[in-house]
């Protein structure tokens, strides 16, 4: 029917989505969903490690090389071995890959001014406090960001409180698809979309696919206070 129809690529992306493969089989993973995720949070803080080990024992015409690999590498167990799909970029958007990234540069960041820059320039003293207290606020505000709820929108309690909605809306002549959710099977606010990544409808709602989040205007400040701290420190740098 799909080819009948000529939307065989729809038909394959949705299969995609769902974790399905072309025969109508369910993809299977090697790990739980909330271990897979925790997995992919992790791991490029360690690929990190491993990068810039390698560009501090060989030459930089090799280690350039080689550590693109790696990262290449880490990227192909997150999408083709984690999470069993067959596309190098529409999976990773529904994770915590890009989360992972930034937190794992904000882990080797932090280390590296601990453990070096802190001993070395002892006479700078005040500029190691300023750094401490930017960093913190930045990290602070990264993880605020993230772990605050988005502001879902309710759901009916009942079965006649979804009736009593329906039949506002249609009476009002207003029962479409900005006003109705079909995922939820609640109203739906102005500005409000459904999001794919929580499955649920978010008030005031922005996508930021690098946090594996929905924004809504608290998180939205968080996440420009953060990026704004991280831009200050990088200036200053």
């Amino acid at each position: 029917m799909a080819q009948e129809l000529k939307s065989l690529g729809a038909w394959k992306r949705a299969l995609e989505e769902g974790g399905w493969d072309d025969e109508g089989v369910k993809r299977s993973r090697p790990l739980s969903e909330r271990n897979t995720r925790i997995a992919i949070f992790i791991l490029p803080t360690i690929v990190f490690f491993l990068v810039f080990k390698t560009l501090a024992i060989l030459p930089w015409y090799t280690g350039i090389l080689l550590a693109f690999a790696e990262f290449f590498g880490m990227h192909h167990i997150v999408t083709r071995v984690l999470l069993n799909r067959s596309s190098y970029t529409d999976s990773v958007s529904q994770t915590p890959y890009f989360a992972g990234i930034i937190c794992g540069s904000m882990i080797w960041v932090l280390f590296c001014w601990f453990t070096r820059l802190v001993h070395q320039t002892q006479s700078h003293a005040l500029t190691h406090l300023l750094f401490a207290l930017c960093f913190g606020l930045c990290t602070y505000n990264f993880f605020r960001a993230v772990t605050l709820d988005a502001g879902t929108c309710p759901k009916p309690g009942s079965d006649a409180e979804l009736k009593s909605v329906i039949e506002d809306l249609a009476s009002e002549g207003r029962l479409n698809g900005q006003t109705f959710c079909i995922q939820c099977m609640a109203r739906k606010p102005l500005r409000s979309k459904h999001c794919r990544v929580c499955d649920k409808c978010v008030a005031r709602s922005d996508q930021c696919v690098v946090l594996y989040l929905s924004l809504n205007t608290c998180t939205n400040r968080c996440l420009l206070q953060s990026l704004s701290v991280g831009v200050e420190l990088r200036r200053r740098k």
